[in-house]
């Protein structure tokens, strides 16, 4: 995760800076660029690809519990938890009913 937001700002901060306020060292950093998905990344890229479908049909409304059911009737057993998770790291939310 840190290395991952690290990739994302390079562009705002040099990786020195970002490497000493996250407290890892440039070789982890560098080692981590070079090495591919591990298997749970791909699952989670995966799963997150389904979810934003599943989200986008329901017109933004669907949430955890929902998407869940939805992942269930696919054959895909996920639990809310990590539903959610994947949700906030792809910026889902749903709308408010009101």
């Amino acid at each position: 995760m840190k290395y991952a937001w690290m990739k994302q700002h390079a562009t705002e901060f040099t990786v020195d800076s970002m490497c000493r306020f996250m407290r890892v060292s440039r070789s982890a950093y560098y080692a981590w660029l070079q090495r591919g998905q591990t298997t749970a990344e791909k699952d989670d890229a995966e799963l997150t690809d389904i979810i934003q479908s599943v989200f986008k049909k329901s017109w933004g409304t669907y949430g955890t519990r929902r998407i869940k059911k939805a992942l269930g009737d696919r054959n895909r057993l996920v639990s809310r938890r990590r539903i959610g998770r994947l949700m906030r790291e792809a910026d889902l939310a749903c709308k408010n009913q009101t």
